[in-house]
């Protein structure tokens, strides 16, 4: 969507998790899915934690469900708790809408 948009060299995308438990390890099976079906590079994503650092370089982070978003705020620099964001927090009528986490409910 970004790289359609035109976007590609104004927006970098990274994904990071709140726990460290698969920290290391390859994209999940369900997730390499659905990149697939949608014709998304994995480029040999790796799962990782986040750090200081992001917090630092992102103007956004956006978290799937209200646990995440809570782990992040939580994980964030004093005064960077402010860039972590549900991720419809931004789509009129669905403020309060999560994305279920598969890690969660496989």
């Amino acid at each position: 969507m970004v790289a359609e948009a035109g976007l590609a060299d104004q927006i970098t995308i990274d994904s990071a998790g709140t726990s460290n438990i698969a920290e290391g390890s390859p994209a999940d099976s369900r997730t390499k899915a659905i990149l697939d079906k949608y014709h998304i590079k994995d480029d040999g994503m790796i799962a990782r934690q986040l750090q200081d650092r992001d917090y630092y370089d992102a103007d956004y982070i956006i978290a799937m469900d209200q646990m995440n978003v809570r782990d992040a705020k939580d994980m964030a620099p004093a005064g960077l708790e402010n860039k972590v964001h549900g991720i419809f927090e931004a789509t009129p009528g669905k403020e309060n809408c999560y994305i279920v986490d598969p890690w969660i409910t496989h």
